[in-house]
């Protein structure tokens, strides 16, 4: 860092865990069954591509239902179980089934206005899960992919497209990895939600409670109990948990839900 070095107690790590104990730590320094677990950790069958999108006015979607525009979250191109499956299908196994693919998209400006540089444009965008090695590779169907993606948008939001669009820019499952190194291969969740990575085994037994068999070093974030589907749970119990090992006061107050979610869960 800058050529310092920098000298602490305790280490709290938010990243994956072949980053943290293979990358960082290094499997010298690792138990042999910390080792063994950290090296089948298995990490997201899928991952995001997403288009954004920079317009001079938001979209406008063609239903009856004008509050669709206003949701947080609109679904796009599924109209039946069956298409569902074969999308997943299609990305599970490599691809995007082009006709039938489908995601959700968000006006985001409608809910934080400075997201936009310029005062009055607006920023949405539309994600859909993809693979991320797919066939064909990501630079030469990006393209092809965004165009797709719009096109589908525009079937129900029929002012996205034109005059309107000022700017979109397309994010890979790689561009993931690029722009968040420990989102390896573009896992989002830090590893797969599966029965041997989920609650007392994520990551695993060792390490669930946030502290590890390797002093000093704790773990939180995505690959951590209760996963990242609890935006900040992980990070908060790991709080706790070194502000208890340390005998350092908690200064934070936990919110009812919190609590309730420790009493039920935790205690």
């Amino acid at each position: 860092m800058g050529g310092r070095t920098l000298t602490s107690d305790v280490v709290i790590s938010s990243l994956d865990p072949e980053t943290t104990f293979m990358d960082l730590v290094g499997p010298e320094n690792l138990p042999g069954h910390l080792k063994d677990d950290v090296s089948g950790w298995e990490l997201d069958k899928w991952s995001y591509t997403t288009v954004h999108v920079a317009t001079n006015e938001p979209p406008e979607y063609n239903c009856r239902d004008r509050s669709v525009r206003d949701s947080f979250m609109t679904i796009v191109g599924i109209e039946s179980t069956e298409q569902l499956l074969a999308h997943w299908q299609a990305v599970q196994s490599g691809t995007i089934d082009m006709d039938a693919f489908g995601g959700h998209t968000t006006w985001q400006t409608q809910f934080d206005p400075h997201l936009s540089r310029v005062p009055g444009k607006h920023v949405s965008f539309f994600q859909m899960h993809a693979p991320y090695g797919i066939a064909g590779g990501w630079e030469e169907r990006r393209p092809e992919i965004e165009a797709a993606m719009l096109e589908k948008w525009r079937r129900v939001a029929p002012n996205m497209g034109g005059d309107n669009i000022l700017m979109t820019a397309t994010e890979t499952p790689e561009d993931i990895e690029i722009r968040m190194p420990n989102m390896r291969r573009g896992s989002i969740k830090h590893g797969d939600y599966n029965p041997l990575q989920l609650g007392a085994y994520r990551p695993n037994q060792d390490c669930s409670g946030t502290d590890t068999p390797i002093e000093g070093l704790y773990v939180c974030g995505a690959s951590t109990y209760p996963g990242g589907l609890v935006i900040g749970g992980p990070g908060y119990l790991a709080a706790n948990k070194v502000a208890d090992d340390l005998g350092v006061e908690r200064w934070w107050t936990p919110t009812p839900e919190m609590q309730r979610y420790t009493e039920t869960y935790l205690d």
